[in-house]
């Protein structure tokens, strides 16, 4: 008989959905399709083709937040706006990839002094082979402007030096200064002054340029500088490079900023980052519209926030539509290509997707958005040994994801690997000792491995640590159960029954599987009844009840029960046995024959459906040679 142990709804159904928890795709183990053949370098998405990396697509980029050198707050919003600018202008660079990131400056990380222990471990964690970093002060009422370049170099070894998907080692390594450039002026040459570090900064480092950059670098997002102030106060606002995020801030100053100029480009883009956060996609989706008219659609930054937009909106063609048309805009972008694979992703195209964010990873190992896309790829897939790898991976760049490390948990749980899921589900227990999910899962591993005494106590804990959780209650009533202790086991489920009314299904259910196991038949059909009233939908419930209701010689209504199940479920096997039995204690033999023939056809290794036909088989011959037939 069926019982619902961990209260995960109906045990044979439709298979997990790509779009499910990951943790339920770990434990389904992999059944969902792969979405295709496998993507040519040169696949066609949507109405582009999407070429691959190319070869001489430059060297990734970082930017650090400004230093604010002058002492006063007033000029704290240029550490951020001053380093987005120059992001902002160094995406278009032909030497230089990486920048397209949603609002380039780092989120949540405060200016420091760029000293090149500073900048290794930044240019490090980012993959960056060039760092740029800043100050602005404020000598005599003028601004002081300085940007240096540095070049990174670490120590890790080279990605296809490693298995694909392997955790890597990331070291700072070191960083060289390669120039710096300073100009003092009026605070509106701003922007003057960081076309010359641009223009500058790349010839001392060897960086090719062209004329497309020059006039990118020296180009002014708006004529006035007070709009720019707010843009400046908006994006700091909501980078939290200062402090805390606020978004009402951040949103307040954004708007008076297009306000004042309807063309500042950059603001209505962040905006569109800001509604995104909050869930606001249809006005997200007119921001990146109009950033992406201002800059006459030569803005992929503007694109990719547009088919986010458009992602969130279930508009997936037109997402793919949008990213692919970036990416065939700027091949070296890695943010496209990533963008491209979680669009792929979502729309089942799981060969493509998987294909886009590998070339993410082999050129930026520490891309973490596609590391976890290749995450749930795996996991759909059922490609336990690379999951475990990519979610390590994963907490190697993100040590402080507690849905990662319980990712992992259930991967090694998943992969066989009991002992190290167990280890890690003691690690996030030492940190937080009433964290539920880990405590449950615990007892999951020990009921596995037959560990009964440690899952009842791991299940108790649970019970202890939230008793408005229904879960703990049926995992303990299968632990009693597996332990035999059936009468502890009744307990539970009554007090289930008592407190959870959404639960009684599973709680009737399961109180009438104990009362069949104990040949108690006749309460055991009434338990089941009731689960089948509550749940007419649930085929084991038919199996369970069937059963049950055959046992107490009430043939004709297990015969019911069975066929509803079977118009549920028309391939469980099982079904089509108990309905061969239900009919042969029927005496209807040609019937049984035809449903014990259905469930091997189904289940060709079902050995009690076989010794039951062979059984016929031999009662038929008997009775043809008058010989005495087998019972």
């Amino acid at each position: 008989m069926h019982t619902d142990r961990n209260n995960r709804g109906p045990m044979s159904g439709p298979g997990t959905s790509r779009k499910a928890a990951l943790a339920l795709l770990i434990v389904a183990g992999g059944a969902a399709a792969s979405g295709g053949a496998a993507a040519a370098p040169d696949r066609a998405v949507g109405a582009y083709g999407i070429p691959d990396v190319p070869a001489d697509s430059g060297d990734s980029f970082a930017v650090m937040p400004f230093e604010n050198r002058s002492g006063v707050g007033g000029l704290d919003w240029m550490s951020a706006a001053a380093a987005f600018s120059l992001g902002d202008k160094l995406t278009s660079h032909p030497s230089l990839v990486g920048a397209e990131a949603p609002l380039i400056v780092p989120a949540e990380r405060e200016p420091a002094a760029a000293d090149p222990e500073e900048v290794a471990a930044f240019g490090a964690d980012r993959g960056a082979r060039w760092v740029w970093t800043g100050s602005v002060d404020r000598p005599h009422w003028n601004l002081e402007l300085r940007v240096s370049l540095w070049r990174v170099e670490t120590r890790s070894p080279a990605f296809e030096d490693a298995p694909f998907g392997s955790v890597f080692e990331r070291a700072a390594g070191s960083a060289t200064r390669v120039g710096k450039v300073v100009r003092r002026g009026d605070f509106q040459e701003l922007h003057a002054f960081m076309g010359d570090a641009i223009v500058e900064l790349s010839r001392s480092a060897e960086l090719p340029l062209d004329a497309d950059i020059v006039r990118e670098a020296y180009r002014e997002p708006t004529g006035d500088f007070y709009a720019f102030t707010l843009f400046g106060r908006g994006l700091t606002a909501l980078a939290g490079t200062m402090g805390e995020v606020d978004l009402d801030a951040a949103a307040a100053n954004l708007e008076r900023a297009v306000f004042i100029d309807p063309r500042l480009a950059a603001a209505h883009r962040v905006l569109g980052i800001l509604e995104l956060r909050r869930g606001e996609f249809d006005s997200a989706r007119h921001r990146f519209a109009r950033s992406l008219a201002l800059r006459e659609g030569n803005d992929v930054a503007s694109l990719l926030g547009k088919g986010r937009a458009q992602l969130a909106r279930g508009r997936t063609d037109r997402a793919l539509e949008l990213v692919s048309r970036a990416l065939t805009m700027r091949p070296s972008s890695l943010s496209a290509r990533y963008e491209l694979s979680r669009v792929l992703w979502e729309v089942e195209r799981l060969d493509e997707a998987f294909e886009q964010a590998r070339r993410v990873v082999a050129r930026q190992p520490e891309h973490l958005g596609a590391r976890r896309v290749l995450v749930l790829i795996h996991a759909s897939r059922g490609d336990r040994s690379a999951l475990v790898s990519q979610l390590e991976a994963v907490l190697e760049l993100a040590p402080d994801d507690d849905e990662a490390r319980l990712d992992l948990a259930a991967a090694y749980a998943a992969a066989g690997r009991d002992d190290d899921a167990l280890g890690v589900y003691r690690d996030v227990l030492d940190e937080e000792p009433r964290h539920l999910q880990a405590v449950k899962f615990i007892g999951d591993i020990h009921l596995r491995r037959g560990d009964v005494d440690e899952a009842i106590a791991s299940y108790e804990r649970a019970l202890e640590i939230d008793p408005a959780d229904a879960r703990p209650y049926f995992l303990l009533g299968a632990a009693y159960v597996t332990a035999g202790e059936d009468y502890r086991a009744s307990q539970i489920y009554d007090a289930a029954l008592r407190r959870f009314p959404h639960h009684r299904h599973e709680a009737y259910n399961n109180l009438g599987t104990l009362a069949h196991r104990q040949s108690r038949f006749a309460e055991a059909a009434g338990h089941l009844d009731r689960a089948v009233r509550l749940a007419p939908e649930r085929a084991r419930y038919r199996y369970n009840l069937a059963l049950s209701l055959s046992r107490s010689g009430r043939e004709s209504q297990a015969l019911e029960h069975v066929d509803v199940g079977l118009d549920l479920e028309p391939e469980n096997a099982e079904l089509h046995y108990l309905r061969g039995v239900v009919l042969l204690r029927q005496e209807r033999r040609e019937e049984a024959v035809a449903a014990f023939d259905r469930t091997l056809s189904l289940e060709p290794d079902h050995g009690r459906a076989a010794e039951h036909l062979a059984r016929l088989d031999a009662i038929a011959r008997g009775g043809a040679d008058r010989e005495i037939a087998l019972e």
